[in-house]
């Protein structure tokens, strides 16, 4: 009852930190364009990420507190999956453990909060946090292709997570013919939704922001190298760190290096790294990576339960 009460109080200050932030004006304005399906690419393809707070608001709660209240359970539900799987992969037990990996993350992502339309990113830190759960706690395989579908209707992102779990089974030996059959069918979802969606409401459409960044980010790390940290904490020093220690990282951070390259590469190019909450799906991995080897990656409570991870 501690974790959830923890988590919940977390993801409401995390709210509370957003709902001040933005004019609330702009959610009416933007769940309209949402919903008649003439919003920027790639938002509108973010499908659950509008009709939630849709389906919300038809119990008589206006669309703002409808979208608030999204952010609220969805960052609830990530910090308590996270925090759950930092322990089990790092082989720690306890409140302790369970509250430095939660506030962490909380604290990271309320630093992330700008004066933006996202609604999509709480409930793509929950999928990557339940995710990263799921793996470690070694859930049957033929889950994920129901969870990758169901990421993807939000954010194409979580097709990020594909990779991630082929390379983390292989390297725990549990590799064959039922992994590669769920892999195959989660790839399958993952691309029928992708197309669906855009089939759904067309391709002719502007991208928001303009699509590649990768000019403004060069000159973003140059001029403003100290705002660049929410970017490089969870990505480039993460990547660095992993490999200069190599022997002592765990190993569901050495499954997730292909993961990080692949997702440094493809969101440097089109997307800006100064919102850089958009970097919170590679968060969940490193930030309890990071933190494990802060502690000197000493397993003060259970060794066995870290070789199994």
């Amino acid at each position: 009852m501690r974790e959830v009460t923890l988590c919940v109080v977390a993801a409401y200050l995390v709210t509370m930190v957003y709902y001040h932030v933005l004019p609330s004006a702009d959610w009416v304005i933007w769940h309209k364009v949402s919903i008649d399906g003439q919003g920027l690419a790639p938002l509108q393809y973010r499908w659950l990420s509008f009709m939630i707070p849709e389906l919300i608001s038809r119990v008589g709660i206006n669309i703002t507190d409808a979208y608030m209240i999204e952010r609220f359970i969805f960052t609830s539900v990530a910090l308590f999956f996270f925090g759950k799987a930092a322990c089990i992969a790092n082989g720690q037990n306890g409140f302790y453990f369970f509250s430095f990996y939660v506030l962490s993350l909380a604290v990271y992502y309320a630093a992330a909060t700008l004066p933006v339309i996202q609604p999509s990113e709480e409930i793509n830190l929950a999928f990557f946090s339940v995710g990263l759960f799921m793996l470690v706690s070694k859930v049957n395989i033929f889950w994920w292709p129901l969870f990758i579908a169901a990421g993807a209707i939000n954010k194409d992102t979580v097709g990020f997570f594909i990779p991630y779990i082929l390379v983390y089974e292989v390297m725990s030996g549990r590799e064959g013919l039922k992994l590669y059959i769920s892999l195959a069918l989660s790839s399958m979802a993952f691309a029928s939704v992708y197309i669906s969606l855009r089939w759904l409401y067309g391709t002719e459409r502007e991208y928001a922001g303009g699509f590649i960044q990768i000019d403004h980010n060069i000159r973003y790390l140059v001029n403003h190298p100290f705002d660049s940290v929410g970017f490089i904490l969870p990505s480039l020093f993460a990547l660095v760190l992993s490999l200069l220690l190599w022997k002592k990282t765990p190993r569901y951070m050495k499954a997730y290096i292909p993961t990080i390259i692949l997702f440094t590469i493809g969101h440097f190019t089109i997307s800006r790294i100064d919102e850089f909450r958009t970097y919170s799906a590679l968060a969940v991995v490193t930030i309890p990576y990071m933190l494990y080897m802060m502690m000197a990656g000493q397993d003060v409570t259970n060794k066995r339960s870290m070789k199994a991870a």
